[in-house]
């Protein structure tokens, strides 16, 4: 198996949809072909970009839908293997998503990260299977059949949205499980043990400056949002982790970032604490 599509989705939303340039480049530079799909009302400027694709949201809500289509959506490309991710996570080791996978049948869905599943969700990131088999999972072929599915998701969620933002990991797990009952050989599950998965977070990234002084590998990169206003911290992250050739200025400038990042947040904590 070898992964050919990453698919993504957003809204007008520019704390999500800022990212795309990074993302696309950083899945570029790996070998890959990233596709996001702008879900929306009407079409915007972006939708010039020749891996965007334009996705009608109609009376549904534009961020339901970007949530929910990335696991529809790679049924439209039935011969491709396609990896669905969230918009602000990038790769930092390519070696995770080829030689993991690389023996593996295509006609299997590949669930990554198994040991992360709880409370009846499974997360998106990061699940593998060629484009028909996605489709085979949530029974749809075409864009009419993705409507009616979302739509159907829409109202059933209308009444009760207490799990509404989580809607798309509670479709996952439902969708995998029952599809495994009638296919129990066609669900493959790794976790973090067996592929030595390790997340640079944006919710512990100062935790973290002992690790990149040894050199230590991450899998992937959840970023801090906005990007405009992170971009320095994300962009020093890419050169060092991403760069062809190690630059230890690359890594001097990251760590003292982090440091300064790491110290600040000492600082407030006592401030705050000497105010209470």
């Amino acid at each position: 198996m070898k992964i050919e599509k990453v698919i993504v989705a957003s809204n007008e939303n520019i704390e999500y949809l800022s990212f795309w340039p990074l993302f696309k480049k950083v899945w570029k530079n790996m070998g890959f072909d990233p596709l996001l799909i702008y879900t929306s009302k009407e079409p915007t400027s972006i939708c010039n970009d020749p891996d965007v694709l334009f996705f009608n949201t109609g009376k549904i809500d534009s961020g339901f839908v970007s949530r929910n289509i990335r696991m529809l959506y790679p049924a439209l490309f039935p011969n491709d293997i396609c990896l669905i991710s969230d918009i602000d996570l990038i790769p930092l080791n390519k070696d995770y998503f080829e030689s993991r996978i690389k023996n593996l049948n295509d006609n299997n869905f590949i669930v990554m990260r198994d040991n992360v599943n709880a409370n009846n969700q499974m997360p998106i990131c990061w699940n593998i299977a060629m484009g028909s088999i996605w489709g085979e999972v949530f029974k749809v072929k075409n864009e009419k059949e993705i409507k009616s599915l979302l739509n159907q998701w829409y109202q059933n969620m209308a009444s009760d949205k207490t799990d509404l933002w989580y809607n798309d990991q509670l479709m996952l797990k439902y969708y995998i499980d029952e599809f495994k009952k009638i296919n129990p050989g066609r669900i493959y599950k790794l976790n973090d043990l067996d592929t030595k998965f390790r997340r640079l977070d944006r919710k512990n990234y100062t935790n973290t400056i002992r690790s990149i002084y040894r050199n230590d590998t991450f899998t992937d990169f959840h970023m801090p949002r906005p990007y405009g206003e992170n971009k320095v911290l994300i962009n020093l992250v890419v050169n060092h982790f991403l760069s062809k050739n190690f630059n230890f200025f690359h890594k001097y400038l990251l760590l003292m970032y982090l440091l300064g990042l790491r110290i600040s947040k000492a600082t407030k904590k006592i401030i705050f604490k000497y105010k209470s």
